[in-house]
């Protein structure tokens, strides 16, 4: 077949020769566009990061100080009420109302990172220098990591040499008012003893059993912490008319399928969804009975330097103060 144009002449194919002047400002690991030298690189100074960081539960809790590694406090309950009534003159008893002194260990939390010297010096998209920024984000993995421990169903440990300190978290604390397939710490003193079950699908009726238990016992909750998917379980589950589910707003051409406060004959409560929940557990919480204490706040600090590099850590030591688990539920082992 001949190589001519549509007028019939001969087509005479071009001939391209490659440069190679400037063929090092190219973008690296691309070819040569057309053979076109010298394209600016575009590289946004946005870094998108989708990471959840939100701590529902530690953002709740009141903070205070600790002052040692190990921090107690003390509990008491009241006699039970009765019909009290007494002969003229009579001599009174001597009942004691005593204390229980308990507490919880302080958890080291820390993230090291290392930067190179060449890479601190170089000019970076998104940031000014690199070693703020990797300590940045240390630190907000850090905030994480800690509302993890904080709900966790780990029990407390004094560690030792070979061993870190760690606190007692929620599930580890609650003993008294419990439900689902779980083993449940026998005594509400840290020491823990959890362990998760086989599990079953969420339901009203544990979860007003609970409610009502808690009630008894002198608790007044007003925080459900749960997962996701048991959340959109209690959306389903939890009936009355309190739960306007699946309703369509004309006005605002909107469909409603959702339950944030949930009214109940012992009080409201406010359903809190925590991505950093123990799986199958749903916690239902008196806030005021719950804080963090502060060894050590967060803070970044240089490590000794080594090579050519910089070294650094952020760093904090806190605890889990339980000032009565008895006035909080956990409801374990459950599925959507």
């Amino acid at each position: 077949m001949s190589n001519r144009a549509i007028d019939g002449s001969a087509n005479i194919a071009p001939v391209i020769t490659a440069s190679t002047y400037g063929s090092d400002l190219n973008r690296p690991g691309y070819p040569d566009e057309n053979f076109v030298t010298g394209i600016r690189e575009q590289l946004s100074e946005i870094i998108s990061d989708i990471s959840p960081t939100e701590t529902p539960f530690y953002t709740r809790c009141a903070k205070q100080s600790a002052k040692n590694t190990y921090t107690e406090w003390q509990t008491t309950t009241l006699q039970d009420a009765e019909l009290n009534a007494h002969i003229e003159g009579a001599d009174s008893g001597a009942e004691f109302n005593k204390t229980e002194r308990i507490g919880n260990y302080t958890q080291i939390g820390k993230r090291g990172f290392r930067v190179s010297s060449t890479v601190q010096s170089v000019d970076t998209a998104g940031r000014d220098k690199e070693y703020a920024y990797q300590a940045l984000q240390k630190g907000k993995e850090l905030k994480r990591d800690l509302e993890v421990a904080l709900l966790g169903t780990q029990g407390r440990d004094a560690g030792s040499g070979a061993a870190p300190r760690v606190m007692c978290g929620v599930g580890g604390w609650i003993a008294t008012n419990t439900a689902g397939d779980a083993t449940f710490p026998t005594a509400g003193d840290g020491t823990g003893g959890f362990a998760a079950g086989v599990g079953a699908s969420f339901n009203q009726a544990d979860f007003d059993e609970l409610l009502e238990t808690l009630w008894t016992e002198g608790g007044e909750p007003d925080r459900v912490y749960l997962r996701a998917d048991l959340m959109s379980a209690a959306v389903a589950a939890l009936e009355g008319n309190n739960n306007q589910r699946g309703t369509i707003v004309a006005t605002e051409e909107k469909v409603v399928n959702s339950m944030v406060r949930y009214q109940t004959p012992w009080g409201l409560l406010t359903f809190v969804p925590d991505r950093f929940m123990p799986a199958g557990s749903v916690y239902v919480l008196e806030s005021a009975k719950w804080k963090v204490a502060t060894l050590r706040g967060w803070k970044q600090e240089k490590l000794a330097k080594t090579g050519d590099s910089m070294h650094g850590h952020v760093v904090g030591e806190h605890t889990l103060i339980s000032e009565n688990e008895a006035a909080s539920g956990h409801l374990a082992s459950y599925t959507k």
